[in-house]
């Protein structure tokens, strides 16, 4: 494990961390409960720019995109501020090769409006990553008008 201090440790150490995740783990960081095993693990790889909470906060995000990209799950909610008070709900876009997921609801009412618009599963990561992920997802649709 590394110190974090970027998005390349960041991602570093989540895959690292998944190696060694329990499924009660695993479930812990989708639903961003009961994760105090995970952040005593943690806390000393935190720095200033990626404290513990915001480190939860991301891997919960990458846990979701995983187990969406895995069909584990059919969807999942995902926190989109720091508060856990704004979401979206995800799902895998169906077609041979899935590489795309869709905002199909979320209690963002502008976001809500675009659920027929697929996003690369690279793409939803780096959204994100932004530190103004509602921003930065509706440039994105304002940008993509077409459809899958």
């Amino acid at each position: 494990m590394e110190k974090i201090v970027s998005t390349r440790e960041l991602k570093r150490n989540f895959l690292e961390l998944c190696n060694e995740l329990s499924n009660q783990e695993s479930k812990s960081l989708v639903h961003l409960e009961n994760t105090e095993d995970i952040e005593r693990r943690f806390v000393q790889f935190c720095t200033l720019e990626y404290p513990i909470q915001r480190v939860l906060l991301m891997f919960h995000r990458y846990s979701c995109i995983a187990f969406v990209s895995a069909e584990f799950m059919v969807n999942t909610k995902i926190y989109i501020d720091d508060l856990k008070s704004k979401y979206i709900l995800i799902a895998l876009v169906k077609k041979e090769d899935p590489d795309e997921v869709s905002i199909v609801y979320s209690n963002v009412e502008p976001l809500s409006r675009f659920p027929t618009r697929a996003i690369s599963i690279k793409d939803i990561i780096s959204f994100l990553e932004a530190d103004d992920i509602e921003t930065t997802l509706l440039e994105f649709f304002k940008k993509r008008k077409t459809f899958y």
